[in-house]
């Protein structure tokens, strides 16, 4: 998702399509869009230097 090469559609027009400015982008909007929005992890996964949440 953070990857550089990773490409995402931009939702406004000139916004990044990849990496961690596609990502910062992306929530900044939905955080706009809705400021009261929640995000809870419930559960993490590690193996080796990745990580997975849940």
């Amino acid at each position: 998702m953070l990857d550089p090469k990773t490409e995402s559609g931009p939702v406004v027009v000139d916004a990044p399509t990849g990496g961690l400015a596609a990502f910062r982008t992306g929530w900044t909007q939905m955080l706009t869009a809705f400021p009261d929005l929640r995000a809870d992890v419930d559960s993490l996964l590690a193996e080796g230097d990745r990580v997975a949440a849940t």
